[in-house]
């Protein structure tokens, strides 16, 4: 079975909202997805998407519903530098392409925003992230600093 299905089944079973986003980018056009903000698509809706686009990455919705906010720090963009400004506790940890996602409980105070910091964008309500198994310029999102008990 394609692992980015299996993915996504698990996450939204694990209460996330996941999307379809097109293969080797992190591009949510493949659908209309931010009705999946404010519910989590279907068992029988995420196996028509993976079904329908085999090739396809994914990204989770950020925001309350799935109780998560991401902080995306982009080394090709000084994200590293900003970070270490930064005291940010442990996380659940994901090597992207171009640098790291943080996961982190939903943080209502804070709104999604590209830049934030040099390299620091905020995923929450309204945004989303990649995440692991997609693969961009070849190189697969991969958890580096699990949760305890993941």
């Amino acid at each position: 079975m394609n692992p980015t299905l299996v993915a996504a089944l698990a996450y939204a079973r694990g209460g996330w909202s996941v999307i379809p986003v097109r293969g080797n980018t992190n591009k949510p056009d493949l659908i209309e997805w931010k009705e999946y903000a404010s519910r989590i698509a279907s068992q029988d809706e995420i196996l028509a998407w993976f079904g329908g686009w085999p090739d396809a990455n994914l990204a989770v919705v950020t925001g309350r519903l799935s109780n998560l906010t991401l902080i995306d720090v982009d080394e090709r963009h000084d994200g590293v530098a900003s970070a270490k400004t930064l005291t940010l506790p442990r996380t659940w940890t994901v090597k992207t392409p171009h640098g790291w996602h943080l996961y982190y409980l939903y943080t209502p105070d804070l709104v999604s925003r590209n830049g934030y910091l040099p390299g620091i964008d905020v995923k929450n309500d309204g945004g989303c992230g990649g995440c692991e198994p997609s693969v961009r310029d070849g190189k697969r999102y991969t958890v580096i600093e699990p949760v305890k008990g993941q």
